[in-house]
């Protein structure tokens, strides 16, 4: 699932790399370096690659910075921290909260592509925050995210919401080596193959009358947008180039076929499996939708923080954003677990999220955005199953 580039609110600390750092035994950092950098971005000698990293993966940072060294480019590399957010919630005055994130817009204007390293989320970060604070801060970093769409900056995001952490194994209810698995077992795909399936389902869903049940109560229907979907393969193609805006936006692990619904079209009733939200299990969400919207809700545990940002999230909170449907064989998800929107490029994954869409190219910008699995769902596209009980069927 695309995740949100979003700056801290406070400075961004840059680290100008004048040489490639001293050779080191081949890792598994370096060789995914060089696979980032020459193959799914294609970065050009003479260009500017920026890196949006944080202390816990800096030594993949520092790979993939001298990566682009190596072919002749420049890089730039600069940090974020839990910390640094925490700080600032801490003490920076809240009257600035809604001020532009001037200087990671002024990061843009030099980037010719961009790797984005997942930062591990610490729920402590937002704890005890006004949600009006949050919701400030979030409103003010969509001009990040639409800046870089506009640009049509070639984006690789590494993650994907899963890299392996404590703080993500914490976050799943899963051991870290678990997490480990399944990222890598992503990570290794066969990338042609994935490439043939993610544009399968894309052809299968365009225009057509969609139809998601499963054994929690979940039965939604709407309809398909009639543009194309998106579709992440992981690679920024020529063709991805000349499209721009969404189509240079991609993720690793990959494998996600994500598309917006037609404004209105939306009715049923929609049970979202258990997902951490702000560090809190959110458990038994239900939505209750008519004509696009959510007309009432209940859950069974977490509602405290779950209607705490609700509330502070403005117009199109209450509508459905994206529909993502995971197209990647190689990746296995145990069922033990609160994966909730994690591992969505799983084949047969099905995920859905409400609120901000501004990522996929919509012009939602409310300063709210959740999103969950739909466990062991079945998805029908005009009647035909593509999905069944969770398991992709092309």
């Amino acid at each position: 699932m695309r995740r949100f580039l979003i700056v801290a609110a406070s400075a961004v600390a840059l680290l100008w790399t004048a040489v490639p750092a001293t050779p080191q035994t081949e890792s598994q950092n370096e060789r995914f370096a060089q696979t980032v950098v020459r193959q799914l971005l294609n970065v050009q000698g003479g260009k500017v690659l920026v890196v949006f990293g944080n202390p816990e993966h800096v030594t993949l940072a520092e790979d993939i910075a001298t990566e682009a060294f190596a072919i002749g480019a420049n890089a730039v590399v600069t940090l974020a921290s839990n910390r640094m957010n925490k700080m600032y919630y801490q003490k920076v005055p809240s009257r600035y909260d809604s001020l532009p994130p001037t200087g990671g817009l002024r990061v843009l204007g030099i980037a010719d592509d961009i790797v984005s390293i997942d930062l591990p989320f610490d729920p402590s970060v937002v704890a005890g925050v006004p949600a009006s604070r949050i919701a400030a801060v979030s409103k003010a970093g969509n001009a990040f995210t639409s800046e870089t769409l506009k640009r049509s900056i070639p984006t690789v995001s590494i993650g994907n919401g899963i890299l392996p952490s404590a703080a993500n194994a914490r976050q799943y209810g899963v051991s870290e080596r678990v997490l480990s698995d399944v990222f890598w077992s992503g990570l290794n795909t066969n990338y042609s193959q994935l490439s043939r399936d993610v544009n399968a389902v894309a052809a299968a869903i365009q225009g057509a009358r969609v139809r998601v049940t499963a054994r929690n109560g979940t039965d939604l229907s709407f309809t398909a947008g009639s543009s194309p979907a998106e579709t992440n393969d992981g690679i920024v193609s020529a063709a991805d180039r000349s499209k721009g805006g969404t189509a240079v936006q991609k993720q690793l692990p990959a494998g996600d076929v994500y598309f917006r619904p037609q404004e209105g079209t939306t009715n049923g009733t929609l049970v979202f499996g258990d997902a951490r939200f702000n560090g809190v299990v959110v458990s038994g969400l239900t939505l209750h939708m008519s004509a696009g919207r959510v007309t009432s809700q209940t859950v069974r545990t977490g509602s405290s923080e779950f209607e705490r940002m609700y509330g502070a999230g403005g117009a199109g909170r209450d509508q459905l954003a994206f529909f993502d449907i995971g197209s990647n064989r190689s990746m296995h998800v145990p069922a033990a677990g609160q994966w909730g929107p994690g591992p969505s490029m799983a084949a047969g994954y099905v995920t859905i999220g409400i609120g901000n869409d501004l990522f996929l190219g919509g012009s939602n910008g409310s300063a709210f955005a959740f999103s969950s699995n739909v466990p062991n769902a079945t998805v029908t596209v005009n009647g035909k199953t593509i999905v069944s009980n969770g398991t992709l069927r092309l």
